[in-house]
């Protein structure tokens, strides 16, 4: 992995591990992640023969989940959700020969 999809699965991992980091700065962290690696995704997209749009759209999904904030009592599941999503990402940019367009839409 190369440090920005590096970045992306230890954001991923640290929501994961403890997800109050979703309000104490790993929302940002995330969203600069993602939005260091959209170019790359892309690419990845064109040369692995995966469809452009499901990566436009995990990567959508993931920033609209990060910018939505949750109060204290939604914090587990958006930080379950946040990682999830991000995990799908690092795996795609990662080990693109063995990503499909069903398994992305099925994250989704």
């Amino acid at each position: 992995m190369t440090s920005t999809r590096d970045d992306l699965f230890s954001v991923a991992q640290m929501l994961d591990e403890t997800p109050v980091e979703l309000l104490n700065g790993g929302a940002a962290d995330a969203l600069r992640a993602l939005a260091a690696t959209a170019a790359e995704a892309e690419e990845v997209a064109r040369t692995r023969g995966i469809e452009l749009d499901a990566v436009h759209e995990l990567w959508a999904r993931a920033n609209a989940c990060l910018q939505d904030v949750p109060q204290l009592d939604g914090l587990y599941p958006a930080a379950a959700e946040a990682a999830a999503l991000l995990y799908t990402a690092a795996w795609v940019l990662d080990s693109p020969e063995s990503a499909t367009v069903a398994d992305l839409r099925a994250v989704m």
